[in-house]
């Protein structure tokens, strides 16, 4: 038997905060790349050109943003666009970045 126990590891709801917690991008912001990374893949595809594969390369980006709800630009500015109205960002700042 292990001397730390965790009796919330395994719910839902702690799950669905954690990975609520982990986002930065915001359900609006998560929209668009989702539909900027959409068109630039369709762009993509249909062109002939060496350009072609830097349009794919931007088209997963956004997709990815879109889909995990992380944007790793973000992370490394601090940015925080999902939880800017709440408490949140103020409980897991650093400290001396206020």
């Amino acid at each position: 038997m292990s001397l730390t126990t965790q009796p919330f590891a395994d719910s839902p709801v702690v799950a669905a905060l954690s990975r609520d917690l982990h986002m930065n991008v915001s359900d609006p912001e998560r929209a668009v790349s989702a539909l900027a990374g959409a068109a630039l893949v369709a762009t993509a595809i249909r062109r002939h050109s060496p350009l072609k594969w830097l349009i794919l390369l931007a088209g997963a980006a956004f997709l990815r943003r879109a889909l995990t709800g992380k944007c790793p630009w973000y992370a490394h500015r601090g940015i925080d666009g999902r939880h800017t109205t709440s408490r949140i960002r103020k409980m897991v700042e650093p400290s001396g970045k206020k």
